[in-house]
């Protein structure tokens, strides 16, 4: 009879292959919402450990303080650690204050394309002439240029794909310059819980990771 289990390795540390070249301490987002630590040099395509649990000493932005089991996160963009998780959730659609159309985008769905860079979508009004049919410029911070959009039609670009509604009712319609602005993944992650109390003014702070 074949086994129906075999030990690989604990489950303190796993094997990453690594997407660029990674330093002893720096800090990877993993499948899940979670983040590891590398614990040993990993070359750009290379496989090498990293940690998934214990508490780590890590950078923590300053200003902010919590204590001993506050949930923390991950800032990927700053590389500290945060206990507010302000990101916008991946995907979820949001206007630009100094828009003059008002309509309701709550409903707007995004999909991104698997291997799709974490970065910020801006979409800005181009042509305003036909209301309902406004064309729109659609641009990554990371992957630049993704075509041009048309209000009430499905765009499929090369990295995101959504309908941007029309002016419906009550509403005013979109106007030259309007933008539309959406993330493709969250930029904050789950990173663990405090591990001790953090004040305000420290640089660094403990966190049991993934706890």
């Amino acid at each position: 009879m074949a086994k129906e289990a075999e030990f690989i390795q604990v489950g303190e540390f796993l094997n990453y292959t690594a997407g660029a070249d990674l330093a002893i301490g720096d800090v990877v987002s993993l499948e899940g919402n979670a983040i590891g630590i590398c614990t040993t040099d990993i070359a750009n395509g290379a496989e090498g450990p990293i940690a998934v649990e214990g508490v780590w000493e890590l950078s923590a932005l300053v200003g902010d303080d919590w204590d001993i089991g506050d949930d923390l996160f991950w800032d990927i963009e700053n590389g500290v650690l945060t206990s507010a998780n302000d990101t916008p959730t991946a995907g979820a659609v949001w206007a630009d204050a100094g828009n003059t159309g008002d309509v309701d985008i709550s409903e707007m769905a995004v999909t991104v394309d698997a291997a799709t860079a974490a970065q910020v979508f801006t979409l800005t009004v181009t042509n305003a002439d036909v209301a309902g049919s406004e064309a729109w410029s659609v641009a990554g911070s990371e992957d630049g240029a993704d075509g041009a959009a048309t209000t009430a039609e499905a765009f499929t670009g090369t990295y995101v794909g959504f309908t941007i509604p029309a002016a419906a009712g009550e509403e005013t319609g979109w106007a030259l310059g309007d933008k539309l602005y959406f993330i493709v993944v969250d930029t904050d992650i789950p990173a663990g819980m405090a591990a001790a109390n953090h004040a305000a003014g420290a640089e660094t702070a403990r966190v049991k990771i993934n706890g």
